[in-house]
């Protein structure tokens, strides 16, 4: 019987392609971490399925410790993390979400620091196949300074300031009271806007409003790209 003796393979592969992709991977990455630590930018992600919200990257929009927690809106409102008046904008985007549609939202968000910022909430869909998403990833973005502006030309006299999508007609930016004012989840700035004409101004002023005097011109001038009107 002749003795057993152990056979080593070697085999040698050329990785440069491998490490070159690697290293350039490397390095947009720290170039997208340099940015979005830089940015006016913050990213949750939010799973559709589990219902599980956690956050991908932290800047000075929220500068909280990681986070990651079921029941999205109940967290996000019970951490006020969302400033409280704006409940229903964050209930009405997560039913939106979970219904495969993106929201477009501006509500106050909390700092570190505990003051509260606007920020732009805008979404993306992931998907696993061309048929089913898998996630959404929120997209944060700071816009204290313009709305901060806008509220001071307005004044202090003003009734209420929402925003509405000039394509749907949808809040964008709305406070749980105007969300009630305009009839809850659907509500819609076009089809309730010949209702609050009536109620609000007497028929001897509907003249005033002439270029929007209804809600089928309201839409010709938002069509327009008109950038402002005022009536008295």
């Amino acid at each position: 019987m002749h003795a057993e003796h152990a056979v080593y393979y070697v085999v040698a592969s050329d990785i440069t392609e491998a490490k070159e992709s690697a290293l350039q991977l490397e390095q947009v990455n720290a170039k997208l971490q340099f940015a979005f630590s830089h940015s006016t930018l913050e990213i949750w992600e939010y799973h559709l399925k589990d219902d599980v919200i956690k956050t991908l990257s932290r800047t000075i929009l929220g500068g909280h410790t990681a986070f990651t927690s079921s029941n999205p809106a109940e967290y996000l409102l019970k951490q006020r993390f969302i400033h409280p008046n704006y409940s229903k904008s964050v209930e009405y985007d997560f039913q939106l979400l979970q219904e495969h549609r993106a929201p477009d939202s501006i509500y106050k968000v909390r700092t570190e620091d505990g003051y509260y910022r606007w920020l732009r909430i805008s979404y993306a869909f992931l998907h696993t196949t061309k048929s089913e998403y898998e996630s959404a990833l929120w997209i944060l973005q700071d816009v204290d300074d313009e709305i901060e502006t806008r509220l001071q030309v307005i004044g202090s006299d003003r009734i209420f300031f929402a925003a509405f999508s000039g394509e749907t007609g949808r809040p964008v930016l709305a406070d749980d009271q105007i969300w009630d004012w305009f009839g809850g989840k659907d509500a819609n700035l076009y089809d309730a806007y010949d209702f609050i004409l009536k109620k609000a101004v007497p028929d001897d002023a509907l003249h005033l409003f002439g270029p929007i005097a209804n809600a089928a011109k309201l839409r010709e001038f938002v069509a327009s790209k008109e950038k402002e009107l005022v009536v008295e």
